[in-house]
């Protein structure tokens, strides 16, 4: 589904129109950054993106990092299918992983189910609906129940969160 049709469904034509014209908050913000959105994306399932950083996560958080990069540009600024596999697996080639376990591990369907049911608990358990959301806990006190918000949100959202765990 193209990126305007989705936000005027999800927010209004208002929302679609400003990220057509690169007028929105969430562009300007991404502006500041050095990060150019395309207007032109398209939306589609993640889960092979997530079977893929999933494979990642296995050589190191830093690698996994990497290749989040990789993805995040090559689709917010740069238009990919984020579902191709043809883009996952160049991707996965730019940041140093081997294309062929990459394939293999993204194409098992035990790691895709493991990553829809992470996907399913992320929605009934802190009611994670899209991206960015943010889940923030004391760790030292497990018993408080973590913030849980969604969106892009001012630094005084962290500052009023982290405020009220310490």
């Amino acid at each position: 589904m193209p990126i305007g049709t989705y936000l005027a469904r999800k927010y209004g034509p208002a929302a679609a129109e400003a990220a057509k014209n690169k007028t929105g908050h969430l562009h300007q913000l991404a502006t500041k950054l050095g990060i150019d959105f395309d207007p032109s994306r398209i939306i589609s399932s993640t889960v092979k993106s997530h079977c893929l950083l999933d494979y990642a996560s296995t050589l190191g958080t830093e690698k996994q990092n990497e290749l989040a990069e990789v993805l995040f540009r090559g689709y917010f600024a740069d238009g990919q299918l984020i579902s191709s596999k043809d883009f996952l697996l160049e991707s996965a080639e730019k940041v140093g992983l081997n294309r062929a376990e990459a394939e293999q591990h993204m194409d098992q369907p035990s790691v895709s189910a493991k990553v829809r049911s992470e996907i399913d608990e992320a929605h009934s358990r802190y009611n994670v609906n899209g991206v960015p959301h943010f889940v923030v806990s004391n760790l030292s006190e497990p018993s408080k129940t973590p913030f849980s918000f969604s969106g892009a949100q001012p630094p005084e959202t962290f500052i009023a969160v982290f405020e009220r765990l310490i």
